[in-house]
């Protein structure tokens, strides 16, 4: 839908649902800003709910991309200044990239390699997380250790994709929508959240992976074919 009808609010809502249920809520966005953006949204619906002694459920976010930032926010969902520098207060940010890759292989090796010595086979995330953010680039990138932490996980997971039709960007479109098909062939449940999720035929691919129409036709390249043969009307 189109701007400020609450698409955010519902994508909160489907991490919260997810946390709920014991399933990772994976929230995939177009930049690295935009991850503030979702933790105001979540806070704005209060969180994931509440706890045994009635304690509201912060988000907890492991955040893919050194860039990612998630500020304080009072209680009206502004950002909190220090009062002598004037700079925004950082609540959550990512490790260096070196660091964060390398705390990503373990939990790789923990939860699908039988030989490694902390292996326990269990999809979870590590403690003092609730949720993963991180935006598309992330998928895009060269290395592959933070895709293939994903693909750990994504089996226990449900997918967000905020700005969807990012995911078949015309920068980067054969590397992240390659990457992004078995995420959202192998999770538990998608939701694409778009104002102009029909932008590009490309896309279409993912969308139709959990779908009915995925048996209708012969391969899902057919799909974006057709599309470009039909133009803005079949889409």
């Amino acid at each position: 839908d189109m701007a400020g009808i609450g698409k955010g609010r519902v994508c909160a809502g489907v991490m919260r649902y997810a946390y709920q249920q014991g399933v990772i809520p994976i929230f995939v966005t177009h930049k690295p800003y935009l991850l503030n953006d979702i933790y105001r949204d979540v806070t704005d619906i209060f969180g994931f709910g509440v706890d045994a002694n009635g304690e509201k459920i912060d988000i907890q976010p492991l955040i893919m991309h050194p860039d990612g930032i998630v500020y304080e926010l009072n209680e009206f969902g502004e950002t909190i200044k220090d009062p002598v520098t004037g700079e925004k207060k950082i609540l959550y940010s990512a490790e260096t990239s070196n660091r964060l890759n390398k705390f990503l292989k373990s939990e790789i090796e923990r939860m699908s390699d039988p030989d490694s010595a902390n292996y326990d086979g269990d999809l979870r995330l590590p403690d003092g997380y609730n949720a993963v953010l991180l935006p598309y680039s992330t998928i895009g990138q060269a290395s592959v250790i933070r895709t293939n932490y994903l693909q750990s996980i994504i089996p226990n997971s449900i997918l967000i994709f905020d700005e969807s039709h990012n995911a078949a960007s015309a920068n980067a479109e054969a590397v992240i929508l390659k990457r992004c098909t078995p995420l959202v062939e192998f999770a538990r449940g998608v939701l694409f959240s778009s104002a102009t999720y029909a932008k590009s035929p490309a896309v279409f691919n993912l969308y139709v992976i959990k779908t009915a129409l995925r048996t209708a036709v012969p391969t899902l390249d057919s799909i974006t074919s057709a599309l470009k043969v039909g133009g803005e009307n079949v889409s």
